[in-house]
């Protein structure tokens, strides 16, 4: 075939490649668009899926770790004993504030047998009135109790400030194991010396907040505290700073056997039970099951939000990938012509870097060549060489100093150059720099170096100033020769 007919067939298959190739990748990543879509549904459904996972075993780590700190903060409250009414409330003060979700703080305390009057009379006079041990009783706290051997009684109590009014029969003085919603679990926190928790109740004389529960803080065999609180109160102020509208989340308790729970959280929309998550955490001697179920919106708005924003994704870049391939076929001709013409201004660049570095070679060698030469003439002239600052402190001193006066060259730099001149030529050295400065010529003077023991040595100085046309003197040059 002939050239020119050859390249009229190339020119042809140039121009049909130009819209053709920028389609073809475009039907490509549409298809390729409708795929991933399809394939991010299902993976947005399954990180929903792991989001909730992160969530709830973030929400059992949280609440044992409130939880925890709860205790511990109860055991610091009553570290050092307390013994007036002034210390409990400072102490309890001071934990309400530090968990303003709860409702109150009582100290039970074992009080011996021989002690009830006592600890009787004390109580009188601290709530100004007569008071009596006393049982709990659903209509009236104020039977009298028989003789024991030590009774469990709430020594002080303390609410928050909003509750202190409730008339919930809880105070000082109350038998606490006459309560019968605590007997059981107050014996086993201090025969066990453990935490324990009661079942959520109501107490039926005015209780604190209605439905609320006790949670046992044994300190030693004789002070328990005592920590009042309404779950839905206290789990709302540790979990509603993280709830999602679209994700209802609720607290039972396993030991209560009902299907009443302890906190559920508002959400909007029909939960998906069958995708509910739930974990298992301790509350003392308890254990409360956290559950947490999605609704039907939260995985709809997810693969919505996701295929949407795929294909709005994919059309863009199927437009912007096809037109940077029009672009860049159109660029490629043009970038060919240029890449010639490149091509040989790189390889006459070429030919000039080489040349360079021929000498620059040449350039460097005849640099130390002069180097040497300077040193050996400086060496033969038996003397030695030094620059002076315009101030007189020393820059450089040649080596051959440690032969004339005996010392090395790093004594003297950046040291005055005075310090090696004898008292008695001083001002000859003072004078000779100052000529020098003045005549811009060289200056000569004989005088008096000091070696490294401090013996004169007679030299002849030579001075010539170092000029800049900006600065003026810029400092000294010297050269030293040794006289016989």
């Amino acid at each position: 075939m002939p050239r020119a007919l050859q390249q009229g067939s190339r020119s042809l298959r140039r121009l049909l490649l130009l819209p053709g190739l920028p389609l073809l990748v475009l039907v490509v990543i549409v298809i390729a668009t409708a795929w991933l879509a399809q394939t991010a549904s299902t993976e947005g459904r399954s990180l929903t899926t792991q989001l909730l996972t992160t969530r709830q075993l973030g929400h059992a780590a949280r609440f044992e770790a409130q939880f925890s700190l709860l205790v511990e903060s109860a055991r610091r409250m009553a570290a050092s004993r307390i013994d007036t009414p002034m210390q409990f409330r400072q102490q309890a003060n001071a934990f309400l504030s530090q968990h303003p979700d709860l409702l109150g703080v009582e100290l039970i305390r074992r009080v011996p047998g021989s002690q009830r009057l006592q600890v009787e009379q004390r109580i009188s006079e601290e709530l100004g009135q007569p008071m009596q041990f006393r049982q709990w009783q659903q209509l009236m706290t104020g039977s009298p109790i028989e003789a024991r051997d030590d009774y469990l009684v709430v020594r002080w109590s303390t609410a928050r400030s909003d509750m202190e009014d409730s008339g919930s029969g809880i105070g000082p003085g109350l038998l606490a194991t006459s309560v019968p919603q605590w007997r059981r679990d107050l014996e086993n926190a201090l025969v066990q010396q453990m935490v324990t928790t009661t079942p959520l109740s109501t107490v039926e004389s005015g209780g604190v907040n209605g439905h609320s529960l006790r949670i046992f803080v044994p300190i030693n065999r004789e002070d328990v505290v005592s920590i009042a609180m309404a779950p839905s109160h206290w789990l709302g102020g540790l979990f509603g700073a993280y709830q999602d509208p679209r994700i209802r989340f609720t607290v039972h308790d396993l030991n209560q056997h009902n299907k009443i729970p302890l906190y559920v959280s508002p959400a909007e929309g029909a939960v998906v039970a069958e995708r509910a998550l739930r974990s298992e955490v301790a509350a003392g001697n308890r254990h409360w099951m956290i559950t947490t179920f999605p609704t039907r919106e939260l995985y709809q708005q997810a693969n919505a939000r996701t295929v949407r924003q795929l294909w709005l994704a994919g059309a863009g870049f199927a437009v912007a990938a096809s037109s940077l391939l029009a672009m860049t076929l159109l660029a490629r001709r043009f970038y060919q012509r240029r890449l010639a013409l490149s091509n040989d201004q790189q390889a006459r660049l070429d030919t000039r870097r080489k040349n360079l570095e021929v000498e620059k070679s040449i350039l460097r060698q005849a640099l130390e060549d002069s180097g040497h030469r300077t040193r050996d003439l400086i060496a033969l002239a038996g003397g030695l060489i030094a620059e002076l600052d315009e101030k007189g402190q020393t820059g450089f001193v040649s080596e051959q100093i440690s032969e004339v006066l005996g010392i090395p060259p790093s004594l003297l730099v950046d040291q005055p150059f005075e310090a090696r001149v004898a008292p008695d030529s001083l001002e000859s050295f003072h004078s000779t720099l100052a000529a020098a400065r003045e005549s811009r010529a060289v200056e000569r003077a004989d005088l008096n170096l000091l070696s490294e023991d401090n013996h004169c040595l007679p030299v002849t100085l030579r001075v010539k100033t170092v000029t800049d046309p900006v600065h003026g003197c810029t400092g000294f040059r010297l050269s030293v020769i040794p006289r016989q």
